[in-house]
């Protein structure tokens, strides 16, 4: 009778996984991110709160969790390999699928940070553009396991196409023909170029954060044309009241999270490979 109620145990919890709408959001212990996390659980979402640091991230979700909400706290640092492979084995093992991918977290240098502007480029494509991507190629197996795949990357408009100095520049990251290999060598040339004061030479902007998230703006594009039945799109949530401003925004985190929750929540079938700020597709 054990044994029976054992398999019972472990078929309803299977059952249960599946019929759960499954949604990770990174770097959402505070800000921006954790209000996601709050209006995906808010409609019902089994939400996977990660962040890379524990004690932040676990009082993070435990407060939700008290407001009778279906959150679990998960440690994920997307600037280690090591972290995001142990993440994503984790999720895999634990509920086999993910519906929804929000690609939140992010690092940007302040401008009273003394970090030399050479400094700041390494760190800021490493997390911002190599992390984003590194997490959402070891994530495709488990988002196609889902029936309506969604991945979110929140950007933003410091990324805009505009500040780009030159016109073969933009069209080589608008390009329909992109890669992700040839992006990620574009990225790779950026951070070179900044260490080696090429930056006016080879057509870049001044931008360590800018240029981040114009990669993850591009990146989103050519995911979306390589994988057709996962909805992929890029948002600005807008300056925001958050610590990454010092709290100087002209809006509100839970009004930043909005578009974000508006992407992930879209329906089948809905538009891809666009960037969006309040809720409207952006030319980019």
């Amino acid at each position: 009778i054990n044994s029976y109620i054992v398999i019972l145990t472990i078929n309803i919890a299977i059952i249960a996984s599946v019929m759960s709408t499954i949604a990770v959001v990174t770097g959402s212990n505070k800000g921006i991110g954790y209000e996601i996390v709050k209006k995906l659980s808010s409609i019902g979402y089994k939400t996977i709160l990660a962040a890379r640091n524990v004690n932040l991230g676990s009082q993070a979700a435990n407060n939700l969790r008290s407001q009778g909400l279906d959150v679990e706290f998960r440690e994920l640092d997307i600037s280690s390999d090591e972290s995001i492979k142990a993440f994503v084995n984790k999720l895999q093992s634990d509920y086999g699928k993910c519906d929804v991918l929000v690609n939140n977290a992010a690092i940007a240098f302040k401008g009273s940070d003394p970090t030399p502007f050479k400094l700041q480029a390494e760190p800021t494509i490493k997390t911002n553009y190599f992390g984003t991507l590194s997490l959402t190629k070891l994530m495709l197996p488990l988002l196609q396991n889902s029936t309506s795949p969604r991945i979110v990357n929140v950007a933003s408009q410091a990324g805009a196409l505009g500040i780009l100095p030159s016109n073969e520049r933009k069209k080589f990251f608008t390009s329909e023909s992109l890669t992700v290999d040839e992006l990620t060598e574009a990225m790779n040339q950026f951070v070179n170029d900044v260490k080696n004061d090429k930056l006016k030479e080879n057509d870049w902007p001044g931008s360590c954060y800018g240029t981040s998230k114009l990669g993850v703006i591009a990146l989103t594009k050519v995911l979306a044309r390589n994988y057709p039945d996962i909805l992929i799109n890029a948002c600005c949530p807008g300056y925001c009241q958050t610590d990454m401003s010092s709290h100087r925004g002209t809006r509100t985190a839970e009004n930043g999270a909005r578009t974000p929750f508006y992407l992930a929540t879209l329906t089948a079938g809905s538009v891809t490979g666009k960037f969006f700020y309040d809720e409207k597709e952006l030319a980019w």
